[in-house]
């Protein structure tokens, strides 16, 4: 029983209380990415962009990246522009934050469109902005996964993501090379 006790106080004293942290995830999302353990999603009634609520996505390690994040079927929106818009909040971002958006084959096998903004990084602090994404749904589309992504320590909220079609004379946020690039990995 001391020994118990003994591992709960040095749990609590040393910083191990995130351990039993319970993640809040909303209705319809899940949770995701390459190092999902190392991050905190829920719900935020106190920061929020126009209602009453935000989502969030924290973490306090620079491994991998945590998401949260739900995929629908494109069915509506085949041969289409669509765009991701969405609005995110920042605080401490060391690495960087996204939102992010990926148009799926019908079998799934293959991503046809993605952008997770990547080349326009969110950091640092910064308060609420609108952010959009904007891709081509090919005909052969099966799912559209969307969603909002930290990669490394900071937080970010997020709030009142839309999808909606666009007129296809839109261009995409999509980062599409002109021609081969980096072949020898020089770069």
């Amino acid at each position: 029983m001391l020994g118990l006790r003994l591992l709960l106080v040095s749990i609590l004293l040393f910083g191990g209380l995130h351990l039993f942290a319970q993640d809040n995830i909303p209705d319809g999302w899940i949770k995701s990415g390459d190092a999902p353990k190392a991050y905190e999603v829920g719900l935020d009634e106190k920061v929020k962009f126009r209602k009453k609520k935000s989502a969030y996505l924290s973490s306090s390690t620079s491994k991998g990246f945590g998401t949260l994040m739900q995929t629908f079927n494109a069915r509506d929106y085949l041969g289409e522009k669509i765009m991701l818009r969405g609005f995110v909040k920042a605080e401490k971002v060391k690495g960087w934050a996204g939102l992010w958006m990926r148009v799926d084959s019908k079998e799934g096998k293959r991503v046809l469109s993605f952008d997770n903004m990547e080349d326009r990084p969110i950091t640092g602090d910064s308060d609420w902005t609108a952010y959009e994404i904007i891709l081509e749904v090919p005909k052969n589309s099966g799912n559209i996964s969307y969603g909002a992504l930290l990669h490394g320590n900071g937080k970010i909220w997020f709030d009142e993501l839309t999808i909606e079609i666009v007129d296809t004379k839109t261009k995409t946020t999509e980062k599409v090379h002109q021609r081969p690039y980096n072949s020898d990995f020089e770069f």
